[in-house]
C-alpha cells in the first residue's frame, strides 16, 4: 500500500510499543488521513517502509524513520493478522504481565 505524507504532517496513526508487540510492530490506533484511506486497522502489521524491513527495529528508530520519511508517496507492507493469532498474542502479554507482577512481589518482605 501506497500512503502519501504531506509536508509536515505524520501518517494518521499511533503504534503499540513495548510488551504488547507482537513481532513485527503494529497500529495501535487510526487517527487521521491518510492512514483512514488506506484502510488501516488496529493489530496490523508493519512488515517494511519504503523496503526497509520494520521486524528488528526499535520502537524510537521507527517513530523516527516515520517522522523523518520524505513527503509524498510512501510504500509499506501491511500485514492484518488473524483472530487467533491477535488472542494468542493478548494472551502472551497478560502471562508476562502477571509474570513481571509476580517476581515483583516475591521479593517484598
Amino acid at each position: 500500500m501506497i500512503m502519501n505524507k504531506e509536508k509536515d504532517s505524520g501518517f494518521g496513526f499511533t503504534l503499540s510499543a513495548g510488551s504488547t508487540s507482537i513481532g513485527y510492530p503494529h497500529i495501535r490506533s487510526v487517527l487521521r488521513e491518510p492512514a483512514l484511506s488506506a484502510g488501516l486497522k488496529h493489530w496490523d502489521r508493519i512488515l517494511s517502509i519504503a523496503d526497509f524491513d520494520c521486524q528488528t527495529i526499535t520502537h524510537r528508530d521507527l517513530v523516527a524513520r516515520l517522522r523523518y520519511s520524505p513527503t509524498g508517496p510512501v510504500p509499506f507492507v501491511i500485514y492484518r493478522p488473524r483472530i487467533d493469532e491477535i488472542v494468542h498474542a493478548k494472551e502472551k502479554c497478560r502471562q508476562l504481565q502477571n509474570a513481571s507482577h509476580a517476581s515483583m512481589s516475591v521479593g517484598v518482605s
